[in-house]
């Protein structure tokens, strides 16, 4: 991991996106009260998928992931293997099944 990432201070969860399981309904980003959580544009037309832009936003509440009822949002503890992955790809990026 970069150096720059070991400086950062973390919350002490982050969110997974996992877009197979994301409907795209937006209720995680209602739910999150910092503003953290945006939907994006993903690989496939007219498919947004919730993402972290500005990662300083994020406290870790779980909000987010209460909201989801189909567990398109997972809490890790792999704070910054999270981060990575959200500046490192985008939705566009993203997979989907």
């Amino acid at each position: 991991m970069g150096a720059w990432i070991e400086h950062l201070n973390f919350p002490p969860a982050f969110p997974w996106i996992v877009a197979e399981y994301c409907e795209g309904c937006s209720h995680c980003v209602t739910a999150c009260v910092h503003g953290a959580l945006q939907m994006c544009e993903s690989s496939h037309d007219g498919v947004q998928l919730p993402w972290v832009l500005d990662i300083s936003l994020c406290n870790g509440c779980g909000r987010c992931q209460q909201s989801c009822v189909l567990g398109g949002i997972q809490l890790t503890t792999y704070v910054g293997e999270a981060v990575k992955r959200m500046q490192d790809r985008s939705p566009l990026k993203v997979q989907l099944l």
